[in-house]
């Protein structure tokens, strides 16, 4: 696999980011411009002519909590969807379900859909998850809480204007949360991240075969000295080579784990040499070939931990990054609801690509959930 380790400069990196590296555990290079990692107030804004911002959806009584949001394009219409809690409830409790809103006018004007994944009986619930378009059929892969608990699948029926429970996905009913988008490799198998494990915290991919998307592996990912959870973990894709970039509450970098059989095995983890504090990290590969990361950097100055929130993008064919944008130019707003939880942020990114633009949805406090649409233009190496 094509990562660089230049040792001086790795622990130029890991001086800068706060991490104690040894000759032996030394960072893996994800970014190879010439100068560091810049800091977030020197990360340069993303053209706010060509970008779009918009609300998709603003969190009322009695329905104020949103995490984890998660967006795709499907027979003309976009769909965003995220686990929702009832005010005063904080996340993974057992009223949480998924919602889901549509857009049929190129993701302008959004309208309420009916619930994805509906509220459960006693102690499990439905949360937020993945969506996939397999040979015509959309998908969503949704964790059935509690932590320790699988993934279900729903499948959207003719029309789409209904969605139908598939059970659970994940063999031997494995702990696995999804996280992103799955990708297909080139053994022609299918491959997510997310979190797994006795816990249900600590980084994880499934991966299933094309013929089957009900079955999917569980393969535990190796977390190192010191992790503490939460894991949340993201795969960029090369053929049959993997790149899993992971959350790590120890450290202000992520850490990131390689295979090179189509994550049969992996090597790692080692730390990434690009700053990143504790939240969901976003990855995936652009139409153009180009791989791209989003992800929460430290602030520099803002009281608000996850309020600097970036886009890195990469070479063609590549699984290294050299340009950094900032997607946001202000602060997250204040939550306008009481309670743990609901605090400025703008986090928790999935992004999906369409008609030349990568649309981003992530949530403000979560209460809210927002849109960013990137034209590639935008993205200038």
């Amino acid at each position: 696999m094509n990562f660089r380790t230049p040792l001086s400069g790795i622990l130029a990196a890991a001086s800068l980011l706060g991490i104690a590296a040894a000759e032996d555990k030394a960072p893996i290079t994800l970014w190879t411009a010439p100068e560091p990692f810049p800091a977030a107030d020197q990360i340069e804004l993303i053209d706010p002519s060509l970008v779009r911002y918009q609300q998709i959806h603003t969190a009322e009584k009695p329905m104020t909590f949103a995490i984890g949001a998660a967006v795709t394009h499907f027979n003309d219409t976009w769909r965003a969807s995220w686990a929702a809690n009832p005010d005063g409830v904080v996340e993974n409790q057992g009223t949480e379900f998924v919602r889901e809103t549509i857009s049929t006018d190129k993701a302008q004007t959004w309208t309420p859909r009916p619930s994805l994944a509906p509220q459960t009986e006693g102690e499990t619930f439905h949360s937020h998850g993945s969506y996939l378009d397999h040979k015509g059929t959309l998908y969503f892969f949704a964790k059935l809480g509690p932590f320790n608990g699988p993934t279900k699948a729903f499948k959207l029926e003719a029309g789409g204007t209904a969605w139908t429970d598939l059970g659970i996905v994940t063999k031997d009913k494995a702990t696995f949360w999804p996280m992103d988008e799955p990708q297909q490799m080139e053994n022609g198998q299918w491959i997510m991240g997310g979190l797994g494990g006795k816990t249900g915290k600590f980084p994880a991919v499934a991966i299933a075969n094309d013929d089957n998307l009900l079955q999917w592996e569980v393969i535990l990912l190796p977390k190192g000295e010191g992790f503490k959870g939460f894991g949340e973990t993201t795969v960029i894709t090369k053929g049959n080579e993997l790149l899993a970039i992971s959350r790590n509450g120890s450290m202000r970098a992520p850490m990131v784990s390689t295979s090179t059989d189509a994550g049969k095995t992996w090597q790692g983890p080692k730390v990434a040499n690009i700053s990143m504090i504790p939240a969901k990290p976003y990855a995936g590969r652009l139409s153009d070939g180009r791989p791209y990361l989003i992800h929460n950097v430290p602030p520099v100055k803002s009281k608000s931990g996850r309020s600097r929130l970036c886009l890195l993008v990469g070479q063609p064919d590549g699984m290294t990054f050299n340009r950094v944008w900032l997607l946001r130019p202000n602060d997250p707003p204040a939550a306008r609801f009481s309670g743990r939880d609901h605090n400025p942020q703008w986090a928790y990114p999935y992004a999906h690509e369409h008609d030349g633009a990568l649309h981003i949805v992530h949530h403000n406090a979560k209460e809210d959930v927002e849109l960013i649409v990137v034209p590639l233009k935008a993205l200038k190496n």
